[in-house]
């Protein structure tokens, strides 16, 4: 090799070629870099936005639930006066109040019950 880079007839032409082959090479390699990492952003990205659409979703379908939940206690009026019951007294006043408020002849509607099954 040392003796091939002692002649000057072939030593510019190796050099330009050489120089050439690798700026060809670096092109090449990133333009590949380049593609590689475009592809690895659009991919990260495509997957944020379905994750954060499916939580979107997520939020929507429980807030749907609540509504539908809420308006179904302001649509029963045994359940809404349980709510009061429930919502105004300790566990004791709870259940003295829920006592006198039954009637003998319909079951008991318990809003603690209902939001388990909710």
């Amino acid at each position: 090799m040392v003796s091939f880079l002692q002649i000057k007839i072939y030593r510019g032409k190796f050099i330009a070629y050489t120089v050439f082959v690798v700026s060809i090479g670096l092109a090449i390699g990133l333009l590949t870099c380049a593609v590689l990492l475009y592809q690895w952003v659009d991919n990260a990205r495509n997957e944020a936005s379905s994750a954060f659409i499916r939580v979107e979703n997520a939020f929507q379908y429980n807030a749907d639930r609540i509504e539908a939940y809420m308006q179904r206690v302001y649509s029963n009026s045994d359940l809404m006066v349980d709510v009061r019951c429930f919502l105004g007294n300790s566990a004791e006043g709870y259940l003295t109040s829920r006592l006198q408020e039954s009637r003998f002849n319909q079951p008991l509607i318990s809003f603690p019950d209902d939001m388990k099954s909710f």
